[in-house]
């Protein structure tokens, strides 16, 4: 028996990176009771990006399935094959420890990969590729309302643009300045 409808998202939905640069995605999700059931209890996702514009670096799993360090939980992450990151995380916490735990919205991982082509104007996705499991403490699972996916564009204006802005306001400048300081003729001349 599926219980409530959740929503998924990588956040921030879109952002702006240019080439060499890092950015990070969160994993979230939302829906859930704050302080009482259901109360997600594991996950099994995966995650696709395309490898041609950028390169996967690392995740961390957060802490509202239990510890992992102190056997709370358990990550069965299968790591990255081609263009997908495989996260899997159980807990073996109790629905009530869960319930106390978890608030209606809460990162489950975070992404960091490094953008490596990606041009002027161009975008990609970042985009939940196959839901395998999303479960409650008892391990019934979730009613997914929505997947939402998160995109990377390069809109930075192109440096001729910029300079030409960069031009264009120095001109106004100079020009106020100009009528400020306006010289003081003598009148007897």
């Amino acid at each position: 028996m599926a219980v409530g409808g959740v929503i998924l998202n990588l956040s921030p939905a879109s952002q702006t990176a240019l080439p060499g640069d890092n950015i990070s995605l969160d994993l979230i999700i939302s829906g859930l009771n704050a302080g009482g059931a259901p109360s997600l209890g594991d996950f099994d996702l995966d995650i696709a990006f395309d490898t041609t514009k950028l390169s996967f670096i690392s995740y961390s799993l957060s802490s509202f399935l239990g510890v992992i360090s102190s056997t709370e939980a358990d990550n069965f992450s299968s790591g990255v094959l081609g263009g997908l990151i495989n996260l899997a995380e159980v807990s073996y916490l109790s629905p009530a420890n869960l319930d106390s735990l978890q608030g209606s919205v809460f990162t489950l991982a975070t992404l960091l990969f490094h953008v490596d082509v990606l041009g002027n104007g161009a975008s990609t996705n970042v985009s939940f590729y196959k839901i395998n499991a999303l479960g409650d403490g008892f391990g019934n699972p979730f009613d997914i309302d929505a997947a939402n996916n998160a995109t990377v564009s390069n809109n930075v204006p192109e440096p001729s643009s910029a300079l030409l802005i960069l031009l264009g306001l120095s001109g106004l400048s100079w020009l106020r300045l100009r009528k400020v300081k306006r010289p003081q003729w003598p009148h007897h001349i």
